[in-house]
């Protein structure tokens, strides 16, 4: 292999030992692509009472190896370890609301990273406000281990429904789901 010279007058060849390691290095560019993904909601979800529900992050701004937006999952494509984070934003939060909580999945088995019960029907929030839980993980995958997050909210009063924030706008898309393997 040749390449030019930082002078005039011709060209050097590159010794074995640079032509082993640059093969290599372009082997492992090739087939190891970095693993990271953010995902972030378009729109409003509306999340039922009492029923743990797969947040829906259906746009990738950082689009890397691993996130589906169809069924809202990371699939580890390699062995190793991972870093999650998310932040989901709750909506216009009913002032009874006794408990809100975010959960990371790994493989359907629920791993419960933040949850506030703060409120315990003792009316701590206003009428309308909005609320954001976040949290993080590291998790040891294996290969096509997968990785979701749900939301979850209690409430005493019969408030059916309560909502997560997206936006099409992509400078007000607080609610998100990224990662990285480590």
């Amino acid at each position: 292999m040749k390449i030019p010279r930082w002078r005039e007058g011709g060209y050097w060849t590159i010794p074995d030992e640079f032509r082993s390691r640059s093969r290599l290095l372009d082997f492992l560019k090739k087939h190891l692509n970095p693993v990271s993904f953010c995902a972030q909601m378009t729109a409003d979800q509306t999340i039922n009472r009492d029923t743990a529900t797969t947040v829906q992050f259906d746009t990738e701004t950082y689009a890397g190896t691993g996130y589906d937006t169809s069924n809202y999952t990371f699939t580890a494509p390699y062995a190793g370890k991972y870093f999650f984070y998310t932040s989901i934003t709750w909506e216009n939060i009913a002032a009874t609301i006794d408990l809100h909580a975010i959960a990371f999945l790994h493989n359907s088995q629920i791993l419960y990273v933040q949850a506030d019960n703060r409120n315990s029907g003792k009316g701590l929030y206003a009428s309308g406000c909005s609320w954001t839980d976040n949290g993080s993980i590291i998790l040891d995958l294996n290969k096509g281990d997968t990785v979701l997050v749900q939301a979850y909210y209690q409430d005493t009063t019969p408030v059916a429904t309560e909502q997560i924030q997206g936006s099409t706008t992509a400078s007000d898309r607080y609610t998100m789901f990224m990662g990285y393997k480590l």
